[in-house]
């Protein structure tokens, strides 16, 4: 099975509101969100708050997932429009095809 399809999979897990997917999710992306937000505040308190809020909203919207996308996208577009902090302004969506 391709990560893909493991990822996939967990996903339609987590719209079924599985909590082992979305330990699933937040395990495999926690390091890219956080390292992303670290890079753009220069504090680690600030980057993990705006990481927790982003998968929160990620979360939340999960069934508005649409899998001709990469879920980086989702979580990413959720971080974008978390305006938590002033210094988060600019976009980090990337619209990949998964196929």
């Amino acid at each position: 099975m391709s990560e893909s399809t493991i990822v996939l999979n967990q996903i339609n897990l987590a719209k079924e509101n599985n909590q082992n997917a979305f330990s699933f999710l937040l395990n495999l992306y926690w390091d890219d969100v956080y390292k992303f937000q670290l890079k753009r505040t220069n504090n680690e308190i600030d980057a993990e708050d705006i990481t927790i809020v982003s998968f929160a909203k990620a979360f939340e919207k999960i069934n508005t997932y649409n899998h001709k996308y990469i879920f980086k996208g989702h979580y990413s577009n959720s971080n974008n429009n978390s305006c938590v902090f002033d210094k988060i302004s600019s976009a980090f969506f990337h619209n990949y095809n998964m196929s």
